[in-house]
């Protein structure tokens, strides 16, 4: 394989660098198209050498390089061809004296205007004309089309435009897409979203949704190559608020009636449980307004999400809560959690939990959570916790001497510490506790336990 990342340096109009809410135009740390297409590029090679393929990149840091001396003064112009944002058509012979099976040039596009556009573009050799149909052979169609279906399938950003079956292929002669005659080998290059779509823009700036890209890359190569599928997955989504839009001007536009018009909740915190209550990981959302969270490397297994929230305060107590998957009612209950098993992996589901007084019902909770089940880790744990949901007393018994017990509510506080054990079985009280949630650890282990 022969990767390349698109651009390379700091060149604010070679480079593509987007002003963000957290990030001013310059900021290092913000977006560039350079640094983007790179942390892309870098770990679709891990992920392909992992998998035993040989790899070829075109740069594998962020230096400038020749095609940046239109922006660099006379003292500092680059004569190395060698490294940074190299000569298109060097890239190209490069991949073609490897005699390569598949070359990829990661971009991502811009509209350049106040709107809000943000689709796929998968750009190809050509015969003839620029932005045509007349491909420049068999193979190289037949790797776009098969690429497509995989790189669309991003349930985490909002498309404007095209779908898994009506695509956006065309063929190129020169332009400025690397693909010109010295490429031999099959390859096209992925403009995989517009990064001046502002809610794309903030979304880029988190390196697991860069990432998931990188992911989706790797899962089409092994799916036309015949190789084998990881036998693990990744569960992902993001937390916005249902209630506040966000309308900031680095911000919009947005499209509308989509979820990007919803506020990004910074900070939130995700915790993943498998089927038996055990946590599996944990993930705290940054804060560069995108929401944007995931868990990665999990086994296939029972699909499940846990719903916790708080009771209102201030207000009299909810006789029950109204628990919606979709926008439609799965189930009235009583406790302020609730369990939703059976879901089809690979999908993704959008829910809100409503407070019932009487027979008034408020709005949805404020953080409403849209995830994407592709599988959770299930483990055979040393730990066993009964009863759960307990009405106080609990029991715990674990393989090894029990050396320290702790309990902490869901903001993180501690409600109850035990210390210097040795037994293998002891009994905690959780009578004075609230009804809700409630984290337990065990020595090194950690399962949540529901106070009724």
């Amino acid at each position: 394989m022969y990767i390349n990342p698109g651009h390379g340096g700091w060149n604010g109009e070679n480079d593509r660098n987007i002003e963000t809410l957290t990030h001013a135009l310059g900021d290092t740390l913000g977006f560039w198209e350079s640094s983007s297409n790179l942390s892309k590029g870098l770990y679709l090679r891990d992920l392909l050498e992992a998998a035993n393929a040989t790899v070829y990149m075109s740069r594998e840091d962020n230096r400038s390089g020749y095609r940046d001396n239109q922006y660099l003064p006379d003292d500092q112009q680059i004569t190395d061809t060698g490294y940074g944002d190299r000569p298109l058509s060097t890239i190209a012979e490069e991949a073609s004296a490897n005699n390569v099976d598949a070359f990829l040039s990661i971009h991502s596009n811009a509209a350049g205007s106040t709107s809000a556009v943000n689709y796929l573009y998968l750009m190809c050799p050509g015969n003839g004309g620029e932005g045509d149909q007349n491909f420049r052979d068999p193979a190289t169609k037949a790797l776009a089309d098969a690429a497509w279906p995989h790189i669309w399938n991003n349930p985490l950003t909002v498309w404007t435009h095209y779908t898994a079956t009506n695509t956006k292929i065309a063929a190129f002669v020169t332009s400025y897409t690397v693909i010109g005659t010295a490429l031999t080998v099959p390859g096209f290059l992925s403009e995989g979203e517009f990064h001046d779509y502002k809610p794309e823009t903030h979304r880029l700036l988190n390196e697991d949704y860069r990432h998931l890209e990188s992911l989706r890359f790797y899962y089409f190569y092994c799916d036309y190559f015949g190789a084998d599928f990881p036998e693990t997955g990744v569960l992902c989504g993001d937390v916005r608020d249902a209630h506040e839009r966000l309308t900031e001007k680095l911000y919009t536009p947005y499209v509308n009636g989509s979820k990007d018009q919803y506020l990004p909740l910074n900070g939130a915190h995700v915790s993943l449980y498998d089927d038996s209550g055990s946590l599996c990981g944990e993930y705290t959302v940054d804060n560069d307004y995108n929401g944007v969270f995931a868990f990665w490397n999990l086994e296939p297994g029972n699909n499940t999400v846990v719903l916790a929230w708080e009771a209102p305060e201030g207000v009299e107590a909810a006789a029950r809560y109204n628990v919606y998957r979709d926008d439609q009612l799965l189930e009235t209950v009583e406790e302020t959690t609730y369990t939703d098993t059976g879901l089809e992996a690979g999908k993704t589901y959008r829910y809100a939990v409503t407070a019932v007084y009487g027979d008034y019902e408020t709005e949805p909770a404020t953080e409403t959570v849209s995830t994407v089940i592709t599988g959770i880790e299930q483990t055979e744990q040393a730990l066993t916790v009964y009863p759960n949901p307990t009405d106080g007393l609990v029991n715990i018994e674990l393989a090894e001497p029990i050396q320290t017990i702790q309990v902490y509510d869901m903001n993180g506080r501690l409600v109850l510490r035990r210390d210097h054990l040795s037994a293998m079985r002891e009994t905690i009280d959780l009578s004075d506790c609230k009804p809700g949630n409630y984290l337990l650890k065990v020595n090194s282990f950690t399962y949540r336990v529901i106070r009724k």
